[in-house]
């Protein structure tokens, strides 16, 4: 999870949802090699305590599943069945997240929609080329993991929260102001 708090607004991006790529957009040149001022502070502190507007950029979790475990199998360099033991159904990249926020007041930027919020290629490029090759195995490793729960709560999000607006978001990105990071960059994955 990434999450970019600003004085404005708080935005909370799963990982392989275009998080590098977005906070890009919001941080601007200053998104590596970032040190915390302050403790880590987790999504669920935002939404139980935060007075400000939080953003969720949401997507499929089959298509973000995918993603995850195709980043997995292209960082460590290991097959599935090798990452399936290394990480006993807890995958970094694709794990759940939307069945345990769907009852939380945020608004949500949907990933299919992406490109017309900011300016800048999707980040799944990275895979291109990996995807050629290990496609239809990733896809059937997919079929055997239970997302049914996720799904149900990406269907209520999608169906029950406001879908903020792009103008709005590039209003707020334009106006506010980092918080909690400082140095060369700020873009942090934990």
């Amino acid at each position: 999870m990434v999450i970019i708090e600003t004085d404005l607004f708080v935005l909370a991006l799963s990982l392989r949802s275009a998080s590098k790529v977005t906070s890009t957009y919001v941080m601007g040149v200053s998104h590596v090699n970032a040190e915390r001022i302050g403790p880590y502070l987790d999504l669920n502190h935002y939404l139980d305590n935060s007075d400000k507007e939080i953003y969720f950029l949401i997507r499929n979790p089959y298509d973000r599943f995918i993603s995850g475990l195709q980043r997995d199998l292209l960082v460590e360099g290991k097959t599935i069945e090798e990452l399936h033991e290394y990480r006993k159904d807890n995958w970094y990249h694709g794990c759940p997240i939307l069945q345990y926020i769907h009852d939380k007041e945020y608004k949500i930027i949907p990933y299919d929609s992406l490109s017309t919020y900011i300016d800048a290629d999707n980040d799944e490029k990275f895979l291109k080329n990996f995807k050629n090759t290990h496609q239809e195995s990733v896809i059937e490793y997919a079929k055997t993991v239970d997302l049914q729960a996720e799904f149900d709560a990406y269907d209520y999000i999608m169906n029950n929260k406001q879908i903020l607006s792009p103008s709005h978001f590039k209003d707020m990105v334009s106006k506010s102001k980092l918080v909690n990071f400082t140095g060369v960059g700020d873009m942090v994955f934990w």
